[in-house]
C-alpha cells in the first residue's frame, strides 16, 4: 500500500475476473482504494509435509480486518 492509495482490495478465487471488473467500476471513483487481482491459481508450496518449526512469532490473524466489504455503515 502506498499514501496514494491507503486501502488495497485483492479479488481473489474462481470468479476473480468477474469480481475484479464489478468491484473496479464500484470503486473507481475512490481515490483511497486500489483494486488488484491475485494472480496466483495453485498452491505455492512445493512439499506436502508439515514443517517442523513454525517461525511466526505471532498469529497474523489476531488482528481485525481496518475495513470490511460491504461497509457495515450501508
Amino acid at each position: 500500500m502506498d499514501a496514494e492509495h491507503p486501502h488495497l482490495l485483492i479479488v481473489t478465487g474462481p470468479l476473480r475476473d468477474h469480481l475484479y471488473e464489478r468491484f473496479a467500476r464500484l470503486y473507481a471513483n475512490a481515490s483511497d482504494v486500489r483494486v488488484i487481482k491475485d494472480r496466483r491459481y495453485g498452491e505455492r508450496r512445493r512439499s506436502e509435509r508439515p514443517r517442523d518449526d513454525d517461525r511466526r512469532r505471532s498469529d497474523r490473524r489476531s488482528r481485525p480486518p481496518e475495513w470490511v466489504f460491504p461497509p457495515e455503515s450501508v
